[in-house]
């Protein structure tokens, strides 16, 4: 028998006759009569399966009083704590948002942490936040693996390059440079023209974060173009650096730079300068109140960002 506590809560309404059925009768009844009444679908919703699950683990027996009175409070999914065999006077919990369960969790500080029950409008959410992520994080290195390219190649401007090749750098990234680049088929210019395809599906995984909504006509266009205007090819290559390390610690899972240094893209010199740079709180700060200006946050929505999604998902 698990100790301590669990809290239950679920927002299927479908699933509430079986949760009363459950607990009154024997698993094997429950299952002969779901099949005779629904044919086409002989599994229990998933809300059902998870709760059965966790009364199982807590070692409450089905058509037990203790197991009617769980069932009660699991289908009313007003996030009620519950006793599931724990001692009296255990850790006690506010309440549990609807869709979301509580389970143990030694790394948490308080030893569990809530989740979406599988299947919840929440889960569903919760897992196009992280496929929204894993986007980004793709976007994210392929950005910066053109901008390692282009600071090889001495094609983009670099502070640690001296005057002569900051000079060639600036007449390439030039407007009549970045023609003549294209006339003639610079692999540098189309590289430049790589990462800005990718710009546009920044702001596009930051708006189709769950909960978020513009405040106005414009608020897509002008976050694409703030987007635009601190990841272009065309400025400092350790600024970009900086920009995409903090655009990576606040939307993508803050592991850009260790996976490049993994990879051998660069050393843990540059990984130190990068992450030291000032750059990185400035973009913070700028992206936080660009985000806050331009679009409102349904808190109750399912977490979107690393900071949120860790109650989740335990992420870094």
């Amino acid at each position: 028998m698990m100790e301590g506590e669990a809290k239950i809560s679920a927002g299927a309404p479908t699933a509430s006759a079986l949760f009363v059925l459950g607990s009154l009768v024997s698993p094997e009844r429950l299952e002969a009569f779901q099949k005779a009444i629904f044919p086409e679908r002989p599994e229990l919703p998933a809300a059902v399966q998870t709760f059965e699950a966790l009364a199982e683990r807590a070692g409450i027996q089905p058509g037990t009083p203790e197991y009617a009175r769980a069932a009660e409070e699991a289908m009313s999914g007003g996030g009620q704590t519950i006793n599931v065999g724990g001692p009296a006077g255990g850790p006690q919990f506010g309440p549990t948002p609807a869709g979301t369960m509580t389970i143990t969790d030694p790394t948490s500080p308080t030893g569990y942490r809530n989740v979406p029950i599988p299947g919840s409008p929440l889960a569903t959410e919760a897992q196009g936040a992280t496929r929204s992520r894993s986007s980004l994080e793709n976007t994210f290195e392929s950005m910066f693996l053109g901008y390692k390219d282009l600071q090889t190649s001495g094609a983009i401007r670099d502070v640690g390059a001296g005057a002569g090749a900051n000079i060639a750098a600036y007449m390439q990234t030039s407007p009549l440079g970045r023609e003549i680049g294209k006339a003639t088929g610079s692999p540098a210019e189309a590289t430049r023209e790589a990462i800005e395809a990718l710009q546009p599906s920044i702001s596009q995984a930051i708006m189709a974060q769950p909960g978020m909504s513009a405040k106005g006509m414009d608020s897509e266009r002008e976050l694409a173009f703030f987007i635009k205007s601190i990841t272009a090819p065309t400025t400092d290559v350790n600024t970009n650096y900086a920009t995409l390390h903090a655009l990576d610690m606040r939307f993508g899972n803050g592991q850009l730079l260790k996976k490049m240094v993994a990879q051998k893209v660069i050393t843990p010199e540059e990984y130190n300068k990068i992450t030291r740079s000032k750059r990185i709180s400035s973009v913070l700060g700028q992206l936080d109140e660009k985000v806050d200006q331009l679009f409102t946050m349904d808190e109750t929505a399912a977490p979107a960002v690393p900071s949120r999604l860790q109650q989740y998902f335990g992420g870094d």
